[in-house]
Parts: structure tokens; C-alpha cells; sequence
């Protein structure tokens, strides 16, 4: 069985950074939400954990 990695590749990373920061900038760091922030990104939100 192959070990699964343990962080999104360094450009899917990247992604996320900016769709998080992109949510932030819009409607704040109180009211964004991993889903939509996940959503952007276009990964699952478990991806970003």
C-alpha cells in the first residue's frame, strides 16, 4: 500500500492560500467558511486540514 501524502501538492497549496485569502478580503475572517474557501479552490474541504 502506498502512503498517502500528508499536504496537497505545493501548487494546489498555493490555491488554497489564495482562494482563503480571496474569502477573507470579501467577507472577512469571522464570516468565510472552509466550505466556500474549499469550493474555490476546488478541493473538498477536507483537503484543507
Amino acid at each position: 500500500m502506498t502512503p498517502r501524502p500528508k499536504h496537497p501538492p505545493p501548487d494546489r497549496r498555493q490555491e488554497i492560500l489564495d482562494a482563503a485569502l480571496q474569502a477573507f478580503a470579501h467577507k472577512g475572517f469571522a464570516t468565510a467558511t472552509t466550505a466556500e474557501i474549499a469550493k474555490a479552490a476546488g478541493v473538498t474541504p477536507a483537503a484543507l486540514y
